[in-house]
């Protein structure tokens, strides 16, 4: 996938972890509502309801409402979205490694 500057993009990297932090699954979706006019990014969230958000940019609205929602939100530099996508998990015991 291709990483793009705002939240509000095509494709997400959805990244599920377990309490403890260890990576239990990684992939990149389609975000349906990307052509459906405005507030593309925080249509999904409605729907996949995440814990936290990173992104190199959030509007100012989609900030509000995701906070309403109790989703927290992180501004990353392009570093650390790299760092992030460098992180993976090992199949057979789940554990985060790094590539």
């Amino acid at each position: 996938g291709k990483l793009y500057n705002t939240f509000g993009s095509p494709e997400y990297l959805i990244i599920d972890k377990n309490k403890s932090g260890r990576i239990l699954q990684k992939k990149i979706i389609k975000n349906p509502y990307f052509t459906l006019g405005r507030a593309h990014g925080v249509r999904l969230a409605r729907e996949l309801q995440p814990d936290i958000v990173l992104a190199k940019e959030v509007g100012e609205h989609a900030k509000e409402v995701l906070k309403e929602m109790g989703t927290k939100v992180r501004v990353v530099s392009e570093a650390e979205v790299g760092k992030i996508m460098a992180l993976r998990h090992h199949p057979q015991n789940g554990k985060t490694i790094k590539q």
